[in-house]
């Protein structure tokens, strides 16, 4: 992915080198029903702690038909898509989502909600399609604008510090706010990540 893969490395590994994520994090069931189950990620590294809470959600889907699983207490999992995708080459339906801290503006006001990355996967899209195709993340092509300065984005991605769009990629994220997808249809999602057995 080039918003989420190799362009956050340098980041994890200081992280992992000045101990803000334990290398050797084991992430463990907190709580948990037939459906359902609470993990927690041991405040290491996010894709450890989703590919745990993956394994987790596909076996309670195997054997119930559907389940619901949340992680708490780990870093940034990284592209969502690539765990939607893992779940459809399973045979599965997937729904990965994100919280974090607030940067999307909501209709006539400033940041109020987070990103809150979605990411929709099944068997058949799979098939046809790439995992990153799903995958409804903003922030990372933010980040990717401002590799390139001077060059505008697109109008909709941005909400300036006079509450209009921009096309400063530059203003993000000191004064600019994220734009929500789909305007004013786009916040308030709930979070949670779900599996569906086809």
């Amino acid at each position: 992915m080039f918003t989420h893969g190799s362009k956050l490395l340098a980041g994890y590994l200081k992280k992992l080198r000045g101990g803000g994520y334990p290398p050797g994090a084991a992430p463990r069931i907190e709580r948990e029903g037939p459906a359902w189950a609470i993990v927690d990620g041991d405040a290491g590294l996010g894709q450890i702690g989703c590919h745990f809470a993956l394994q987790t959600a596909m076996q309670k889907a195997g054997s119930l038909g559907v389940a619901f699983v949340a992680l708490r207490n780990t870093g940034h999992i990284g592209a969502a898509g690539h765990f939607a995708a893992k779940a459809a080459r399973s045979g599965f339906i997937a729904m990965i989502t994100g919280n974090d801290m607030p940067s999307v503006a909501a209709p006539g006001s400033e940041r109020r909600c987070s990103a809150q990355s979605i990411s929709l996967c099944n068997s058949n899209q799979w098939q046809s399609d790439s995992a990153g195709h799903g995958d409804f993340g903003r922030r990372g092509r933010q980040g990717l604008c401002r590799a390139y300065p001077g060059e505008p984005i697109p109008p909709t991605w941005l909400i300036g510090p006079d509450g209009h769009p921009t096309t400063d990629g530059s203003l993000y994220p000191h004064v600019a706010a994220l734009a929500p997808m789909a305007g004013h249809k786009g916040y308030g999602w709930d979070c949670g990540v779900k599996f569906y057995r086809r």
